[in-house]
């Protein structure tokens, strides 16, 4: 897929799919980096929280859902959970955005919008894409729930004086 991309540049559904292949081939890290070379990075920082960062400010539904699958499935849980958390941030945006949409529709006298806007909103928890965050983020939360109790029961961490986590475990 890599060889299609190159003979295109320009291309932007190659490049989508390219960048969907990396995440479902559990390679988050650079498909964010191929993704980050059509956006405009604007602190000019480059590192992989920022860019992640602006793909989150631009409400990129699709590569957090990728990106949260890939995560779970390397069983990077944390990771996983913070991106499908981050697409119930967007959908609660979209809800609040709602209410000054209305104060707009009224102001402009644009009812086919402002129908649009209350069907959307409608079904708003309903789309797939919301569903599969919240499996998502039901699954990571279960297994880290999970993790933490295995450690509580079997009282395998310890805090050492730099307040980093070690284990040493004696299940019992």
């Amino acid at each position: 897929m890599n060889k299609a991309r190159e003979m295109d540049f320009q291309d932007r559904y190659i490049n989508t799919k390219h960048v969907k292949y990396l995440f479902r081939s559990d390679e988050p890290e650079k498909a964010v980096e191929i993704a980050a070379l059509f956006t405009k990075d604007e602190s000019g920082d480059g590192s992989f929280v920022e860019l992640v960062k602006n793909f989150y400010d631009m409400q990129v539904i699709w590569m957090e859902l990728e990106e949260g699958a890939s995560r779970l499935r390397t069983k990077e849980y944390t990771w996983g959970l913070k991106r499908f958390m981050s697409i119930h941030d967007h959908y609660k945006q979209f809800h609040l955005d709602q209410f000054d949409f209305h104060n707009y529709c009224m102001r402009k006298g644009t009812l086919r919008a402002y129908m649009g806007m209350v069907e959307m909103v409608d079904d708003l928890h309903s789309r797939p894409e919301y569903r599969t965050a919240s499996r998502g983020k039901f699954f990571g939360k279960n297994v880290i729930n999970k993790l933490v109790f295995f450690l509580e029961r079997c009282q395998c961490f310890f805090w050492n004086n730099n307040r980093s986590l070690y284990t040493s475990c004696n299940y019992r």
